[in-house]
Formats: structure tokens, sequence, C-alpha cells
């Protein structure tokens, strides 16, 4: 929705937001009814806009969190297998119960300090 094509001319082309995105279409109609129920985006004179909203509180509904991680896995590693563009990588290594729970801890600082940016940014990437 934030893409200057699709508020040029929303869905018009077939497949445009699938080929975006590197998604099914069953895939994306699910994403966009999750993202409508959510209360993330809503339908207005035939397109999609975005709601702003900062985020979305998963915990109510463990099941709904769940699936959305394990599709943005599946996203991910259809990605890494056509060889797309991104950044993908893993760390195996051993460590003290000490150091993980600190590791942890940088690791969430870390997605705090990514929110708080997504959540000041204007515009979009794509652009």
């Amino acid at each position: 929705m934030e893409l200057a094509e699709y508020r040029e001319r929303g869905f018009a082309e077939p497949g445009f937001l699938e080929r975006r995105v590197g998604m099914s279409t069953s895939e994306v109609q699910r994403c966009l009814v999750a993202l409508q129920k959510a209360g993330q985006i809503r339908q207005r004179l035939g397109k999609w806009q975005p709601v702003a909203v900062l985020r979305v509180d998963t915990r109510a509904d463990p099941a709904g969190a769940r699936a959305a991680k394990l599709a943005w896995l599946d996203v991910a590693r259809e990605r890494l297998e056509q060889n797309a563009p991104g950044n993908f990588g893993f760390s195996l290594f051993a460590i003290s119960r000490q150091d993980l729970l600190r590791l942890r801890e940088l690791h969430l600082e870390y997605v705090r300090s990514m929110q708080a940016l997504i959540a000041s940014s204007k515009g979009s990437a794509a652009e």
C-alpha cells in the first residue's frame, strides 16, 4: 500500500502485489484479510490503505501470532531458495547461560530500537 505504483494504480495489474512481495495470490489474500482484521488496513475507494497503527499486539491470539511467524519464515525460506537479494544468516555457537541471558537482552534492545525507528519513519524504502 505504500508503494508508489500501488497508490497510482492499485491492483489494476493482475499479480502486481504477488510479484512485488514474492507470495502466492492465496497467501496475499490471507494476509490482506489478517491485516484488515487487525485494524492495520482498510478499503477506501476500492484500494487498500494503511491505518496509522504503530504495532499489533498478538499476545491475545497466540495461535495467530505463531501462524504469522511461520508464514514469514516460509517467505524467508522461499526467498533464500530463489537466491533473492537480502540478508540471510544464522549463528551456531556454545555460550554460558549467563551470557545467553545477556545476549537475549541485547536482542530485545535491538528489537525495541528497531520498533522505535519504524514508528518514527516517514515514507517507504520501496519508493
